[in-house]
């Protein structure tokens, strides 16, 4: 006989399934059921890919994908050898517009933090939380945007983060700049 468990909670289940059966000696058989419900969850980050030109500077998206609920988050990007962190370039969204930003770069690592002084959770469950500002070094290239560290806060400082997407940073050549060089 085929049972199928598909709880709507997490939370722990106890029961019994009874069996009415033919045999005399044990006409029902009652057997203990326990199990726990675990609900799926996906609170991902994801940084944009972007392209520019070389010699210009680029607003590099960052996401978010929730199904639990998040008040702040923080993580790092590994930037690409001479890859400069524009200052004063955090821009909120409609999701975080509750929320202060703030970032640091040092040597190749820029450090972002996202944070609610009142534990306000940040809007929706989908699409842009923020956005910061790249300036690459002259010439044309391809390389990651990595993230590291990622954590994913609620209001009680639990990580919920299941992932991270990295992004990419595609610089073009530019007519212009090879005229200068």
């Amino acid at each position: 006989i085929p049972v199928t468990f598909t709880p709507m909670t997490e939370t722990d289940y106890i029961d019994v399934l009874t069996i009415n059966t033919n045999d005399p000696e044990h006409p029902i058989l009652d057997v203990d059921l326990y199990g726990t419900g675990t609900a799926y969850h996906s609170n991902v980050l994801s940084l944009g890919n972007v392209t520019v030109e070389e010699g210009g500077s680029i607003r590099v998206p960052v996401s978010i994908d929730n199904t639990d609920p998040i008040t702040g988050f923080q993580f790092d990007v590994t930037l690409p050898e001479g890859v400069e962190f524009i200052s004063d370039s955090l821009f909120t969204t409609n999701r975080t517009w509750r929320h202060e930003l703030y970032a640091n770069q040092e040597e190749q690592i820029l450090n972002i933090l996202c944070l609610s002084m009142s534990l306000d959770d940040i809007a929706l469950n989908q699409g842009e939380v923020m956005e910061f500002t790249i300036k690459p070094p002259p010439g044309p290239t391809s390389s990651s945007l990595i993230i590291n560290n990622l954590i994913l806060a609620q209001s009680d400082m639990n990580n919920v983060a299941t992932g991270s997407i990295n992004g990419v940073l595609n610089v073009l050549s530019s007519p212009i700049m090879r005229i200068d060089q």
